[in-house]
């Protein structure tokens, strides 16, 4: 059975191959020769990957399957937020560091809102996903010295080296 699959990343395109199985060829949108940006203009992941699915289904026709996704971070103590804004949608980073930047800090916002106890509890749950040589007791330290500063401003500098920004 072949379906048309709403990506042009090679990757995303092979990893959906292997989770199918024999029996299934996928077939990116270029590979029928759609060329058009694909749609993605609606308010959730969910309303993007459809728009794309149905997009795709008017240009190839009802004999071929099709489907899409759509990805992004979803923070619940966020309201779901960034959710669909995650990403550009267009196919570049730009704007990306400062769309991750206002993510960390609403999320920081969220955290100065928890009592002591609270915040330890997160940690709990975080510091066992976290590889450091930091011990445990000096992260807890870090994390109330924060807290009290006040502050969830977070700055990015960049420093040239050898023709390039880090």
């Amino acid at each position: 059975m072949k379906i048309v699959f709403a990506t042009g990343n090679v990757h995303k395109l092979r990893e959906a191959q292997e989770i199918l199985g024999e029996g299934y060829e996928l077939v990116t949108p270029a590979s029928l020769g759609i060329t058009e940006e694909i749609p993605e203009t609606g308010d959730t992941l969910e309303a993007n990957s459809l728009q794309k699915a149905e997009f795709l289904r008017d240009k190839a026709g009802d004999a071929l399957a099709c489907f899409a996704d759509d990805t992004g971070l979803e923070v619940d103590a966020l309201g779901g937020a960034p959710g669909v804004y995650t990403a550009s949608g267009k196919g570049d980073d730009y704007g990306r560091t400062e769309r991750q930047r206002l993510t960390i800090q609403a999320i920081l916002k969220k955290v100065k809102e928890l009592s002591a106890e609270e915040l330890i509890s997160l940690a709990e749950v975080i510091l066992p996903n976290v590889k450091t040589d930091v011990e445990q007791d000096e992260i807890y330290s870090y994390l109330m010295t924060v807290v009290r500063m006040g502050t969830t401003k977070l700055y990015q500098f960049s420093l040239p080296i050898e023709g390039g920004y880090t």
